[in-house]
């Protein structure tokens, strides 16, 4: 306690994030691209969010190789970076100084 400082409250380390996140994808109003979302997980501090798309729209057993879209400390964000007819995949993890947590199942739909 120098010159008479006291803190306000204790610091406090966050944990690893151990929540598996879920995806969920709408259409934007519009009409162009989606809303995509998760849920809060109380120790993320952001989100990695990663993206591909499909080469058959048809398929949802063949997800292709995803590459990171978008890292934010929001649960939701509008992608409108999407081709009409193409299956766009999507998956995410929370992530925090201590570490990364475990990534949601992937999500697709068609635009």
């Amino acid at each position: 306690m120098e010159y008479d400082l006291q803190l306000r409250k204790e610091a406090k380390a966050k944990n690893v994030p151990t929540q598996k996140p879920a995806v969920t994808l709408e259409d934007d109003t519009d009409g162009v691209g989606f809303i995509v979302s998760t849920v809060t997980d109380p120790e993320a501090t952001m989100y990695e969010w990663y993206k591909s798309i499909a080469a058959d729209a048809g398929k949802t057993d063949v997800i292709p190789a995803m590459t990171l879209f978008k890292t934010t400390q929001k649960i939701t964000f509008v992608d409108d970076d999407v081709i009409k007819g193409q299956r766009v995949f999507y998956k995410v993890r929370a992530v925090n100084p201590a570490g990364v947590g475990p990534w949601s199942e992937p999500v697709s739909k068609v635009q």
